[in-house]
């Protein structure tokens, strides 16, 4: 059963980690596939500590839905539905994702890849800007970019200021385009 699991080290020295070496596990139930997508913000939950974001690809529930959960790093191990913190944003799957404060407002937001939209492989990158709370489905997305051919847009990373205009920029690979 494709659960999925993901393992946090704290204070990593040189050598050789094994899973049993973490410090804390979440891990989820059916075909959840979590840790299908990670990324960390800065303390959105105000806990004093950095928060991860994990992605699962079937929303945890065996739906083959994807979500993407915010979690406190301070989290004790267990199931990731019990451990979540009430941001979720869900879509069709999931996930790559990224965090920058790209409206430039002081607050984190979040953009996540959406590699199957309404059913079809062109995937979507959805857009949400801070602050993050509660649950969110896709539809809420401040903006949404799709891809034009199957297996369409969903892998994402952080390009920095491209083009010096002062906005950060995503890369959005599309490996069917």
């Amino acid at each position: 059963d494709p659960i999925g699991k993901v393992y946090l080290f704290r204070d990593v020295q040189p050598g050789i980690l094994q899973a049993s070496d973490a410090d804390t596990q979440w891990w989820g139930s059916g075909a959840a596939y979590v840790g299908v997508g990670l990324s960390t913000t800065d303390d959105i939950g105000s806990d004093g500590h950095r928060d991860l974001w994990i992605g699962a690809a079937d929303n945890l529930i065996g739906a083959y839905t994807g979500s993407a959960r915010r979690i406190s790093s301070d989290a004790a191990s267990g199931l990731l539905t019990d451990r979540a913190s009430v941001t979720v944003l869900t879509g069709d799957s999931c996930c790559d994702m990224v965090s920058q404060d790209f409206n430039l407002d002081g607050v984190a937001d979040f953009a996540v890849g959406d590699g199957e939209f309404n059913g079809s492989t062109y995937g979507k990158v959805h857009l949400f800007y801070g602050p993050l709370l509660g649950t969110m489905d896709t539809t809420a997305a401040d903006a949404s970019y799709s891809g034009r051919d199957t297996v369409g847009m969903y892998n994402l990373t952080l390009a920095g200021d491209t083009d010096g205009d002062g906005n950060l920029e995503i890369v959005s690979g599309a490996a069917g385009d």
